[in-house]
């Protein structure tokens, strides 16, 4: 019976203490501190992500303006180039302007496409295509803004 009575009490000792222990893993310091730093890189990212989408947003709406500009742009030169002494030759500039133009808004349309899937999984990879893009785009938009300026000029000095 004692024996009994040993086993109970020492089960029940037992019992009390693993109860008080605290069973919860304990996160060092150096965890602590690396779970801070990967929460402060996901908010950075993020706010990255929502400049980046912001910038893309304005720079698309700019796009856009200047294409429609352009091809407004080109109704006029086609109505100026039926006064023209070579019409035929201006024609053929227009018609090259209006595929140049077409292409420009083709690659706009589906780098647009690019960056709302590359949205999904924002990385600065994303963001730098974007910006050659856009520098590319803009570079583009001159020359062919100028193209339109030279179309009447005389270059016969």
């Amino acid at each position: 019976m004692k024996t009994l009575f040993k086993i109970g009490s020492f089960l029940t000792i037992f019992s009390i203490l693993m109860m008080s222990c605290d069973n919860t893993p304990k996160v060092s310091k150096e965890e602590e501190q690396l779970r801070k730093t990967e929460e402060k890189v996901r908010e950075q990212t993020e706010e990255l992500r929502r400049e980046f989408e912001k910038e893309w947003v304005d720079f698309k709406r700019s796009s856009e303006d200047k294409l429609m500009k352009m091809e407004n742009d080109i109704r006029d030169l086609e109505i100026k180039s039926e006064k023209a002494k070579n019409k035929a030759e201006i024609d053929q500039r227009i018609a090259d302007m209006r595929a140049e133009l077409k292409r420009e808004r083709d690659a706009l349309a589906a780098h647009t496409s690019e960056i709302e899937s590359g949205m999904k999984n924002f990385n600065e990879d994303v963001a730098r295509r974007s910006r050659s893009f856009r520098d590319e785009f803009n570079h583009d938009m001159n020359q062919l803004g100028e193209s339109f300026k030279d179309l009447f000029k005389d270059n016969v000095k």
